[in-house]
């Protein structure tokens, strides 16, 4: 489809000096200004690799992953997928002449309990350790040269507190200057007094670079992928059968759930899914 196929992916201290009080003595040379330059979230070993372990009962996040597979064969401006490596999913685009990629990081949340999300939710630390919240864990994934967006998919719905979250970017209610928004805002640094990402961000960054996608349930979003398939299929004027488009599915659940199963070390080609013209 869309001339399309899947492949395996490989990777691609200021100085400055003060004037001396004794005049006698010669001033010292300015040091050079030293230019830091982040890896890309190809080539960086992740952070923590704790997905590949324990990844027993991940339907729910191997069909999340395979919707976002759906999506590259539709938008050339999707150019790979991660499994389990930066983040539970991390989408990689090229947004047309733009100079960076853009990373999207991903979180699924499918075994919350049977409750609506809520800010508190949001910040919860695990067993109060500094850092384990999602919030925090989320806005840390800031940390390499592409541009970070975050995604949270859950399968229960948020409180009105967090609905804004749920609008595209650029929909009206995701302003800076709307109530709402400066609400978040206020708590989460309320919270999180002066917490910034690795290259400097903080939750202001966050906020308005983070989707909230709410799906709900695994048989939900299952169909919605064959649905997806089937008008892919159809917008090139091939018809797939019912029976056609499951076996394609199925062939999308088993990369995404190998790429999920490989390790960085020594399988990082396999984590990856690219797409290729």
């Amino acid at each position: 489809m869309c001339g399309v196929r899947f492949a395996g992916s490989t990777g691609g201290s200021a100085g400055v000096s003060n004037q001396e009080a004794d005049q006698g003595k010669p001033e010292e040379t300015p040091a050079e200004e030293v230019q830091v330059v982040l890896p890309s979230i190809d080539d960086a070993k992740p952070v923590e690799e704790g997905g590949p372990i324990a990844r027993k009962g991940f339907n729910y996040q191997d069909e999340i992953a395979v919707s976002f597979l759906i999506r590259m064969l539709e938008d050339p401006g999707i150019l790979k997928i991660h499994c389990e490596t930066h983040d539970d999913i991390v989408v990689v685009h090229a947004p047309e002449g733009a100079a960076l990629r853009v990373a999207e990081y991903v979180q699924v949340k499918a075994s919350e309990k049977d409750q609506f999300w809520s800010v508190a939710n949001l910040c919860q630390k695990k067993s109060k350790a500094t850092g384990t919240s999602i919030f925090e864990v989320s806005l840390a994934r800031d940390r390499y040269q592409e541009i970070s967006r975050f995604r949270l998919v859950t399968l229960r719905p948020v409180r009105t507190e967090l609905k804004p979250l749920t609008f595209p970017l650029v929909a009206p209610g995701r302003e800076s200057s709307c109530e709402e928004f400066k609400a978040l805002l206020a708590e989460l640094n309320t919270r999180f007094p002066d917490l910034k990402s690795p290259k400097g961000n903080g939750a202001d960054y966050w906020l308005s670079n983070c989707c909230w996608d709410e799906r709900h349930g695994e048989d939900e979003i299952q169909n919605q992928n064959l649905i997806s398939i089937i008008k892919l299929s159809a917008a090139e004027g091939r018809v797939l059968l019912p029976e056609q488009a499951e076996q394609i599915l199925d062939d999308l659940r088993r990369r995404a759930k190998a790429a999920g199963d490989a390790k960085w070390v020594p399988d990082r080609e396999k984590k990856v899914i690219t797409r290729v013209s």
